[in-house]
């Protein structure tokens, strides 16, 4: 098994120790800090994946992942904290996803040209302790948990499936979907900054 899967699954559990770590104090910087991260990966490193896949067409699906649950929490205005939760397991849907693919992709990173697989593979590795303090920071302690365990599981079936499920649906629905989840990703990062 690959140090880089051992890696890239386990600093997904550092975030309940750096949460620890931070005290009650930084915690709230740390949420804005870690949403403002997230943001920024969304924008620089999922989008760019789903527009290089699916072409331009996938900044419109973002923008629907964005503008639908705005819609929907205008709608249901008395309801609000059920919309949210929906958003919510929408985010761990797409995360479970793009877990699965991180995991797919170590494979390929491991048979990548030289120089190229280090820095894809410390990519892969930290751009997951964002995610997980944002996870660790939104949710109660044993959903936060129990959301990073299947993060970790996701991780690990893409290594070992190595792209096999994932062939079998195209990949234009893939990366829609990806999009989709990162505009959602970005709609619930933009209302915890601003409330």
């Amino acid at each position: 098994m690959s140090g880089w899967l051992l890696a890239s699954t386990l600093i997904m559990f550092v975030a309940p120790v750096l949460d620890r770590i931070a005290g009650q104090r930084l915690s709230a910087r740390m949420a804005v800090v870690f949403d403002v991260l997230i943001a920024v990966l969304v924008i620089a490193h999922i989008i760019p994946e789903c527009v290089h896949g699916l072409g331009w067409v996938a900044i419109l699906i973002c923008l629907l992942g964005i503008v639908v649950p705005t819609a929907i929490e205008k709608l249901f205005s008395r309801c609000v904290p059920q919309v949210h939760i929906a958003s919510r397991v929408l985010v761990v849907a797409g995360l479970i996803i793009h877990n699965y693919m991180d995991g797919a992709m170590i494979v390929s990173v491991l048979h990548a040209p030289m120089g190229m697989d280090a820095h894809a593979s410390i990519f892969l590795v930290l751009h997951k302790l964002p995610v997980a303090l944002a996870v660790w920071r939104n949710s109660s302690n044993k959903l936060a948990w129990g959301i990073l365990v299947l993060l970790a599981l996701s991780n690990l079936c893409g290594y070992l499936v190595q792209f096999n499920f994932i062939t079998a649906i195209p990949m234009a629905w893939h990366y829609g979907l990806l999009a989709f989840m990162a505009g959602a990703f970005l709609h619930l990062s933009g209302h915890r900054l601003h409330h």
